[in-house]
């Protein structure tokens, strides 16, 4: 747990940071957003004595971080930049491996550690151990820049704008990542971002700054359902409702789905047809092919002469999607119903339109 107990930082006569106090629960993950020069890295930076508060108190599990040796504090908290700063002369796993050996680990230990955390933020340790960062994309290297900032198994991270520079399909497919090994490992996390879809999108609790204060500390469903004041409701924005769909995932909504195996002949067509009008087909894997109208059959026939091919990535939407980008993809394909497919791409239900728009208009949020 972090405590911030009325924190501020001054320069001269000006607050960059003014009368802060929050408390950040244990596996938390905390969002500190706000226009450019609110105090949100400055708020950052002191929790790992970065920089030196000018009053207040920030308590680490009940300790003040001022009680420990600066150098000692930032080996139980982890920290990672936009701008990543992997060394650029050293490997993968050797740069994974700076804070493990500083702690004068045992080298079995360090590397069965490397293979661990690449294979967590989903880099191959036999391909990516031996790169060095100029060979890694921008999304790898913050992964590795993730990764690096987990090798001692901190139990609090710093996150300044991690995933700024990255473009926004990757972005998003990181921010989703990262949430799945914050809650798995149950990690508490500080992560600055100019970004409010990014906040609403990760974030367990979101502190909006302005000019260096904290202007609402609170949920995100709570902030865009109850903004504290006009600057917040201006800087959440008015698509309030549609942001708040970047909060749940397909999963949430999915509904049972009929489908058909594409080797199989229409023998049952009249028990299909009580099942609806449509029926998805796949493959023996149960991979999306396409559609079949069913009443439009009027007799037993090979499926794949019914079939409706289409292409998958059009028609369909991952599981872990969220409600606004399956919405999204809807309204740019004039579909109003896609086939949901797991990790493996196997079909696994559909999701409708109407029932989105049902959910945006009040439903259960829970």
């Amino acid at each position: 747990m972090i405590e911030l107990l009325s924190v501020s930082k001054k320069y001269g006569d000006a607050f960059a940071v003014k009368d802060i106090s929050m408390v950040i629960g244990k596996g938390e993950l905390c969002v500190l957003i706000g226009p450019s020069g609110c105090g949100k890295s400055t708020t950052l930076k002191m929790i790992n004595r970065m920089i030196e508060p000018s009053s207040g108190d920030i308590l680490i599990d009940s300790e003040s971080a001022a009680t420990f040796r600066p150098e000692l504090l930032r080996r139980r908290i982890g920290y990672v930049i936009q701008s990543v700063g992997l060394f650029p002369h050293m490997t993968v796993e050797e740069n994974i491996a700076v804070v493990p050996r500083l702690l004068k680990w045992e080298r079995s230990r360090v590397a069965a550690r490397i293979a661990e955390l690449l294979e967590l933020v989903k880099l191959d340790p036999l391909k990516y151990r031996e790169k060095y960062p100029a060979e890694l994309s921008g999304g790898e290297a913050q992964r590795v820049g993730v990764a690096r900032a987990l090798a001692a198994d901190p139990p609090i991270l710093l996150m300044d704008e991690p995933f700024g520079a990255i473009d926004p399909l990757s972005r998003e497919r990181l921010q989703y990542e990262f949430v799945k090994i914050q809650k798995e490992l149950g990690k508490t996390v500080v992560f600055v971002t100019h970004d409010i879809d990014e906040a609403i999108r990760i974030a367990d609790k979101i502190a909006i700054l302005r000019a260096g204060e904290l202007v609402q500390y609170d949920t995100p469903e709570n902030i865009l359902a109850a903004p504290a004041n006009k600057f917040v409701h201006d800087f959440v924005g008015i698509d309030r409702a549609l942001k708040r769909l970047s909060r749940f995932k397909v999963g949430k909504l999915m509904r049972p789905t009929t489908s058909i195996a594409i080797a199989n002949r229409l023998t049952s067509l009249d028990e299909l047809r009580k099942k609806g009008r449509f029926s998805w087909v796949t493959d023996e894997n149960m991979r999306l092919q396409g559609w079949v109208e069913l009443t439009k059959i009027a007799t037993e026939k090979e499926l794949k002469e019914a079939l409706t091919e289409l292409d998958a990535d059009v028609v369909s939407a991952h599981v872990d999607t969220s409600l606004k980008n399956a919405l999204s993809k809807m309204l740019e394909h004039g579909v109003k119903t896609l086939a949901v497919v797991d990790e493996n791409t196997r079909l696994t239900g559909e999701i409708r339109m109407e029932d989105i728009v049902d959910f945006t208009d009040g439903g259960d949020s829970t």
